[in-house]
């Protein structure tokens, strides 16, 4: 009898030190961060201003309009300022041949085609990639001494852009679009100079320059929809 309690005694105190000695799991819920919640609206149409447009001359005004669940189309279309613009700063100024360049007013038009790829969201919402045909006109007019009166010269630039980009809605009425783009584009350009020939008689020469280019387009649109 002693015996047996002996036997049970140190059995229990066994199975307590190899209790002791087993691993414990703690299992710790994290809690996962709620993604942020994006506006969705279901609007048929965007009225748009583009800002950033204006460093390049333009004075920018479109419309977006849903064509269907992942799609859209958008025009633009507003007067363009010669003298505003990377080399287009030259208002007031004489060259050595007697031509004084005046700032012309001009005018530009794009349309565009928008596709928003995303299933979650439909179209006027969120990422889309738009391919995008742009024309543009910027006038010039050149003033001459004496009575060789004035000529109007421009600058016309056709332009083919790939541009992706990101719309999204502040409320259900008001929006921000973010877009970038590459393309390529072809340009004519008018200009005119006078010469002086025999007895400082004035000739007034044409020049038409014709490149094509590389286009970089970014920028920012602000809409009002619905």
């Amino acid at each position: 009898m002693q015996r047996a309690i002996i036997f049970i005694a140190l059995l229990g105190f066994g199975s307590y030190g190899l209790a002791q000695n087993d691993p414990q799991y703690i299992i710790v819920d994290k809690d996962v961060k709620k993604q942020k919640e994006h506006r969705v609206v279901d609007n048929s149409f965007v009225i748009k201003f583009t800002p950033t447009q204006l460093l390049a001359g333009e004075i920018n005004f479109g419309a977006e309009f849903k064509t269907g669940e992942r799609s859209s189309v958008e025009v633009e279309a507003g007067p363009t300022i010669t003298q505003i613009g990377a080399g287009r700063f030259t208002t007031g100024y004489q060259d050595y041949f007697g031509a004084y360049p005046s700032s012309g007013v001009g005018v530009f038009t794009s349309a565009a085609f928008r596709y928003y790829p995303a299933d979650l969201y439909p179209s006027l919402n969120r990422f889309y990639i738009s391919p995008k045909v742009r024309y543009r006109c910027y006038n010039t007019m050149y003033n001459f001494s004496g009575d060789t009166g004035t000529k109007r010269g421009a600058e016309n630039q056709v332009g083919f852009i790939f541009n992706a980009g990101l719309q999204t809605w502040l409320s259900d009425q008001f929006a921000i679009d973010y877009f970038v783009g590459l393309g390529i584009g072809y340009s004519v350009s008018t200009s005119y100079q006078p010469n002086y020939g025999p007895m400082d008689s004035q000739v007034i020469n044409k020049y038409v320059y014709r490149q094509t280019n590389y286009i970089f387009n970014i920028g920012v649109k602000v809409g009002i929809g619905n």
